[in-house]
């Protein structure tokens, strides 16, 4: 009877790979909120992601004038609006969407983006200044000590005078034109000796009288509409 043993052999087995398989609703380990991946092939929408970012940027008004600029690309619809619009504020939206033959719903959503966006920047109503007795118009030359870049007070100061319904910071001698709406000459003498004369940095005006306007509206010409 042969003898028997017990072989052992002096290798150690390899070990067993486990393949992970992927679950089918996987979705990216992410701090980002889960219902920005509506599918795995989707990137979330960046503004979404971003709105602490946009608040940011709308507090600050230079900022918020830059981005504005960047993002009101009008096509042709949104010139046409504007046109519409401008011709008649108080236009409705229904006159509006058949003018345009599209759907009330979106010229609504079209005007709504165009206010976002500041191209439409209000509504107002034009008066007519002889009915409120306003029949002196002046334009009012100014020029100030300030430096260069340091307007700020005094153009702030000059936009809280009431009768002051345009002030611009132009180029040349002087520094700002003002357009002045009063009752008379005598309360145009009153603003400037109780309200100009108090700015501080103000060292000289020149006054420019209407006697007559031609024309005076506030229609933009717009372009490709």
């Amino acid at each position: 009877m042969g003898r028997t043993t017990n072989f052992k052999p002096n290798y150690k087995p390899l070990p067993t790979l486990k393949l992970r398989q992927a679950k089918p609703n996987f979705r990216p380990q992410t701090s980002l909120p889960r219902r920005l991946f509506a599918r795995t092939n989707q990137c979330p929408n960046i503004n979404n992601y971003f709105p602490e970012f946009q608040n940011n940027i709308r507090k600050h008004p230079y900022l918020s004038e830059k981005l504005a600029e960047m993002t009101a690309n009008l096509d042709t619809i949104d010139l046409r609006i504007l046109e519409l619009m401008q011709d008649n504020a108080r236009i409705s939206n229904a006159d509006l969407a058949r003018e345009l033959e599209m759907a009330p719903s979106a010229v609504l959503e079209r005007v709504k983006k165009l206010e976002q966006k500041k191209v439409i920047l209000g509504y107002t109503t034009r008066i007519n200044p002889q009915a409120v007795q306003q029949k002196l118009l002046a334009f009012i030359f100014v020029r100030t000590n300030d430096g260069f870049g340091e307007t700020g007070s005094t153009t702030e100061a000059l936009s809280k005078i009431p009768e002051v319904q345009e002030v611009h910071h132009i180029a040349g001698e002087d520094c700002f034109i003002l357009k002045i709406r009063t009752e008379d000459a005598a309360s145009l003498m009153h603003l400037m000796r109780n309200s100009l004369k108090q700015i501080p940095k103000i060292s000289s005006t020149r006054t420019t009288i209407v006697l007559e306007t031609v024309k005076e509206e506030q229609t933009i010409v717009i372009p490709n509409s």
